[in-house]
């Protein structure tokens, strides 16, 4: 089985191959200009992509490039972008939603979060049997649109999916629920009383931004009330807060996670990234990656995304202008 990972949304107009990401290596001093010698090629809809509003990029195992946009899923070989079409010619209701993460299981078969619930796609197989899976009932007549979103996908250590099922840009949070490939069935697992926001006097409902599985096994998840650890025995949530006291608001938020090759736990909020110790449980030193001189403009902070090269510097996705 794959090891699993949480594939982050991120959205920008058209993409670029290289895909330009902010980047800050451990290594060395930040890294924010071009390299020199990079050849960037940019793709727009004059070039056949569906729209330029991007949301998700994900690799294959055969090579493909699949892109997520705001009206369907494009699929990019080196050369062209193609976009999902009916025998009839007509466009496939995949190519007509919006589409906020892509996953490949080890069956090489990818499963599709959309604004519409969930797909299942072979592309080995006809478009017309391609399967759409929905966590919330549609009415019987369609006078209102029911939105079901699918922002994140990690399959855990038993081959369980768990998703995130919220899109903050249209202001919809349904929760996390979990989805049996098999029998093609969701299970509701929040919202309730798990993940709770303390604030001074009163609580209140928090909402998830990401699910990772690491490399032990073990499932992680990060909201706006701090960062959760499935215990897979008692079936349950355990909180840790990260700078339980620190004075900053939202510093206690986990936006992402990753864990890079020599296994450091990486988790990130809205002032800057910090590292997590998970046999002390604890988090390390705070690094703000943008220092303002009013709070505010530690948002600038956010990381949205890592990758990985060669030489194991580490690339991020970050919230700056």
């Amino acid at each position: 089985m794959n090891s699993a990972r949480n594939h982050k949304r991120f959205s920008c107009h058209g993409i670029a191959i290289i895909l330009a990401f902010t980047a800050l290596s451990f290594l060395k001093p930040a890294l924010y200009a071009q390299p020199p010698g990079w050849d960037i090629t940019y793709f727009t809809t004059e070039d056949g992509l569906s729209s330029n509003h991007v949301n998700c990029i994900s690799k294959d195992s055969r090579g493909f490039i699949w892109v997520g946009t705001e009206t369907g899923l494009n699929r990019f070989d080196g050369y062209s972008f193609t976009t999902l079409r009916l025998p009839t010619g007509e466009p496939h209701p995949l190519s007509r939603v919006k589409v906020l993460t892509i996953y490949e299981d080890d069956k090489r078969i990818l499963w599709i979060g959309t604004s519409d619930g969930l797909f299942r796609y072979d592309p080995l197989e006809p478009v017309t049997d391609i399967k759409q899976y929905r966590y919330l009932d549609k009415p019987a007549v369609h006078s209102y649109r029911v939105f079901q979103p699918v922002t994140v996908i990690c399959e855990d250590k038993n081959g369980l999916f768990w998703l995130v099922c919220n899109d903050p840009d249209d202001g919809i949070d349904n929760g996390i629920r979990t989805f049996d490939r098999e029998k093609g069935n969701f299970e509701c697992i929040y919202p309730d009383s798990t993940f709770m926001m303390e604030k001074d006097d009163y609580v209140m409902p928090s909402f998830a931004m990401a699910i990772y599985s690491d490399s032990r096994g073990d499932l992680w998840f990060g909201t706006n009330a701090g960062l959760y650890r499935y215990d897979f025995e008692k079936k349950s949530f355990v909180k840790y807060l990260l700078f339980p006291d620190s004075p900053k608001p939202y510093i206690n938020w986990v936006i992402t996670i990753y864990e890079d090759r020599f296994e450091n736990f990486w988790t990130s909020n809205l002032y800057g990234l910090s590292l997590f110790d998970r046999e002390k449980m604890s988090a390390g030193p705070h690094i703000v990656l943008d220092k303002k001189e009013w709070w505010y403009a530690d948002f600038h902070s956010v990381v949205y995304n890592y990758g990985e090269d060669q030489n194991a510097y580490l690339w991020m996705h970050v919230n700056q202008s």
